[in-house]
């Protein structure tokens, strides 16, 4: 014998906002969105602390789906720092991946591979760091400094100081060109 239930089942309800300008947003909570100025949404970021220790302080950081990376000063070391979980007051914990010859680590991207590249300074040597920790020169231009680097179209780009010059290298890190 089969007994049927019925009820009702009620929505919340439709709202209505009626958004004019950007200050509109200002009356709700943003966190973890971007808005952007044509008011369309996004996934934004969401602040957390995680602590790095034994660092005397962070240089640069790189994030991306797979985590974060730091590269602190001082010790020229690179600390990974896993996605933070939702709800956590605290962020994961940095973990010490590399430590690398020089004063700082001054600029991080992820190959696609997704293998690390990190510059050092002073000088311009780039090191190529795997999940393991294993540490290879991948390139050594010949700069002052290395400021950013970023991955463009299966070519990597380096800008460099003081001269201002952004060279493009392969994957290989081979082939740079000014």
């Amino acid at each position: 014998m089969a007994l049927g239930v019925s009820a009702a089942a009620m929505a919340g309800g439709t709202k209505t906002h009626r958004i004019s300008d950007f200050d509109d947003f200002d009356e709700g909570e943003a966190e973890g969105v971007a808005i952007e100025s044509g008011g369309r949404l996004r996934v934004g970021w969401v602040h957390q602390r995680s602590e790095v220790p034994d660092a005397a302080g962070v240089f640069t950081c790189y994030a991306d789906a797979k985590g974060r990376v730091l590269g602190t000063q001082k010790d020229a070391a690179v600390y990974t720092v896993g996605v933070p979980k939702a709800g956590d007051e605290e962020g994961p914990a940095a973990v010490r991946l590399a430590a690398l010859e020089g004063a700082a680590v001054t600029a991080i991207t992820r190959l696609p591979s997704g293998d690390l590249l990190a510059a050092v300074l002073p000088g311009g040597r780039i090191h190529r760091i795997d999940a393991k920790g294993k540490v290879e020169l991948f390139a050594e231009l010949e700069v002052e400094a290395i400021w950013a680097m970023a991955i463009h179209k299966s070519r990597v780009l380096v800008a460099t100081g003081p001269k201002g010059e952004l060279y493009s290298l392969g994957l290989d890190g081979k082939g740079a060109k000014i």
